[in-house]
């Protein structure tokens, strides 16, 4: 039956008034859903209009291995506000957001934690204060500003939130790390300019000075351009503890450059299925074997590939599950699964990366990476 021009918008209105009533609040006390927002009033106002930064540990600058640190301010009224904090060394970030009279050590703790890459020693940073509804002259909001130097970053290498962190590079001079400090490279490739070097631009990096830059042409259009080992591929040892291939994730930071979408990051990982892992002397008997033995190892290794297609530009958090990681197409020795071909994370001895042409070959691929850590229990979180 066809609705008369009549009743088409009396219809309507009966609807919409419906769906009004639906979903207004059953009581006057029971509360939106979403986050409370405060607009700030005409006669706001921040006490001294500063923002400060306080540490529990004594000095001036910010020490995130000895104190808590946090913002403090004090407002005329309960307001909305966020704070903005940018490294003026590779553009970390982080935003703190709340609603309160003040800030303080429960409203606005900050231990240095980032959103988006890492801040790292003897970056400068600045913290922005913006308020919902506070507005200068120009009816711009108006940002309160304050600059501190970090002189020790945030501490990764424990337990936090239930997610065990393990750096494996990162590219600094760390004592303790292993290092991708073996290079290979397709030869044809080679001779043509793959590029493989540390670079310690501020751009080119993810956390501290220096990253992995990486540049090549497929010119024998196989895929494979070159690489980095960890030395003997031994120095994952004892780290994972985890069985469970799917609560075990490989992390890194990766740059991708413009016009460069078949750029393909490799990530390898090598166990050493004849290793007693409930044994820390034969963990440390392992680390120990000469490179001249590594050829009969490989008789009980298995070897594991992911790849990544880098068809961004800038700066990207990777983590990959273990579980997403596959044998290798060949099977020969090192190159391939001569174990029992089962993933086995608490198995893991070795790491190597490597740069191909992927997912197409034949083409010039270019990459940065840098801060490879493998966490167990979840992916990593700056």
């Amino acid at each position: 039956m066809k609705l008369s021009i009549f009743y088409k918008p009396l219809l309507l209105l009966v609807v919409l008034v419906i769906t009004l009533v639906s979903c207004k609040r059953t009581s006057k006390d029971e509360s939106f859903l979403g986050p409370r927002v405060m607009v700030a009033p005409e006669d706001f106002s921040i006490q001294g209009d500063t923002l400060g930064f306080k540490f529990t540990n004594t000095g001036t600058k910010v020490n995130f291995l000895t104190g808590t640190s946090y913002f403090e301010a004090k407002f005329s009224s309960e307001v909305s506000w966020k704070v903005e904090i940018k490294s003026r060394a590779n553009g970390a970030k982080k935003s703190l957001y709340g609603t309160s009279d003040a800030l303080n050590m429960v409203s606005c703790p900050w231990n240095g934690e980032s959103d988006s890459l890492m801040f790292s020693n003897g970056d400068t940073c600045d913290a922005k204060l913006s308020i919902t509804g506070f507005l200068d002259s120009l009816n711009s909001p108006k940002l309160i500003s304050k600059t501190f130097v970090i002189t020790k970053s945030r501490f990764y290498e424990k337990v936090i939130n239930g997610i065990s962190n393990h750096t494996i590079v990162d590219f600094e001079v760390s004592p303790g790390l292993p290092g991708l400090t073996e290079p290979y490279f397709d030869k044809e490739d080679e001779l043509r300019g793959a590029i493989f070097s540390s670079k310690n631009e501020y751009s080119e990096r993810a956390h501290g000075k220096f990253s992995l830059y990486c540049s090549g042409n497929d010119i024998n259009n196989n895929g494979y351009i070159g690489g980095f080992d960890l030395p003997s591929l031994i120095g994952l040892l004892g780290v994972v503890k985890e069985t469970k291939p799917e609560d075990v994730y490989l992390n890194v930071f990766v740059k991708g450059f413009p016009n460069k979408i078949n750029t393909g990051l490799t990530l390898i990982l090598y166990e050493l299925d004849s290793l007693n892992v409930s044994s820390p002397a034969a963990i440390t008997a392992a680390k120990g074997i000469d490179v001249s033995l590594m050829k009969k190892l490989s008789y009980s290794t298995d070897k594991w590939i992911k790849q990544v297609n880098v068809d961004w530009v800038g700066w990207r958090l990777v983590s990959v599950k273990y579980s997403e990681f596959k044998k290798p197409n060949t099977n020969e020795g090192v190159y391939g699964c001569s174990g029992n071909c089962i993933l086995e994370p608490h198995k893991i001895r070795g790491m190597a990366v490597g740069l191909d042409s992927y997912p197409n070959t034949g083409y010039q691929a270019e990459m940065a990476v840098d801060n490879f850590v493998i966490t167990e229990g979840g992916p990593f979180k700056p």
